[in-house]
């Protein structure tokens, strides 16, 4: 009698699998951030700042001490134009799939002109700048005080979308312990900068004097963002925020 086939799968072809379903991740948590990004560009309003303390123990013997500052590599800058609304609708008349793949295509083309923007004028990153200003508070609340070893607060842009010249900004913000897998304590900062009348602030009045308004937007979201996070991490605001 003929030996059945053996119904084990391979080593290769297991591992080819795994290949498949870690691409298809990777490609649906794009196109997700993609959907999220086109959302907020629809949506003139965006979610609340929000913090929320995990380890309450360790949150009181940190908050109060010299502590160092990371920035992650965050979400690229993009920027949106009217024909990003025509394509997303177009997408979302083919169904979700549609939608998301209008979104992603959609996405891309914002991050494009970002990232032309960014290279044209020297833009950075507003997490940098938040991250300056919470070292200079951190360094004026510790003169002459050694940073705590092993804890730190990282700051990395979630979101960062000019949209009819209107300035959206997020952050997340954790304070960090080495060899812990949850953070002590983290949160979430938005700033919208405000929709302005068509005259006020055309994109050309944003580019002028190396488009010194832009950079100006985003010195505002940093310093508002820079203010959320020391005033719930070390109860105090800093000056000038809004």
């Amino acid at each position: 009698m003929k030996a059945l086939p053996d119904n084990k799968t391979s080593p290769a072809t297991v591992a080819m699998l795994q290949v498949h379903r870690a691409r298809m991740r990777l490609i649906w948590r794009v196109l997700l951030s993609a959907l999220v990004t086109a959302m907020l560009v629809a949506c003139a309003s965006g979610p609340r700042s929000s913090f929320k303390v995990r380890d309450p123990n360790g949150f009181a013997q940190t908050r109060a001490q010299n502590l160092s500052l990371r920035t992650a590599n965050g979400q690229a800058f993009a920027v949106s134009a009217p024909v990003d609304k025509a394509a997303l609708t177009v997408g979302v008349l083919f169904g979700p799939i549609g939608g998301m793949i209008g979104a992603a295509t959609t996405a891309a083309r914002m991050q494009k002109r970002g990232a032309e923007l960014m290279s044209e004028f020297d833009l950075s990153d507003p997490a940098k700048a938040i991250a300056h200003q919470l070292r200079e508070r951190l360094a004026a609340n510790h003169p002459n005080t050694p940073l705590v070893d092993g804890v730190w607060i990282e700051i990395r842009t979630s979101n960062w979308t000019l949209a009819n010249n209107e300035l959206l900004y997020s952050s997340q913000f954790t304070l960090q312990q080495r060899g812990e897998n949850k953070p002590i304590a983290s949160g979430n900062c938005y700033y919208a900068s405000g929709k302005p009348k068509a005259t006020d602030h055309p994109t050309e009045f944003l580019l002028t004097d190396n488009a010194a308004p832009l950079k100006a937007l985003f010195t505002t979201a940093a310093t508002h963002c820079a203010s959320y996070v020391a005033e719930q991490l070390f109860g105090q605001r800093i000056a000038g925020a809004r």
